[in-house]
């Protein structure tokens, strides 16, 4: 009697956690795709490497590390077009 509490429990759980997992990656997809709106309409600049849809399916798929794999190469020092140039 006790262990079916605890199997519903945990299954509530897990429902609830990849739920949230879920929504958080429809998030970021949608982030980076809104992203990369606003990085063409403001500079005419694209996505590195491979189209935006790709991007946005693989952060739906891979979520948070993906986004920040996506940030690292169009927001940090590790995109070519923002390498400070030194004026020695």
């Amino acid at each position: 009697m006790y262990f079916r509490g605890l199997e519903g429990f945990i299954y509530s759980f897990w429902v609830i956690f990849f739920t949230i997992t879920a929504l958080v990656n429809i998030a970021f997809g949608i982030g980076v795709l809104y992203d990369r709106e606003l990085k063409q309409r403001d500079n005419g600049k694209f996505t590195y490497f491979v189209n935006i849809w790709i991007w946005a399916l693989a952060t739906l798929l891979g979520g948070v590390f993906v986004a920040a794999i996506y940030w690292a190469i169009h927001h940090s020092i590790l995109n070519p077009s923002r390498v400070p140039i030194s004026k020695d």
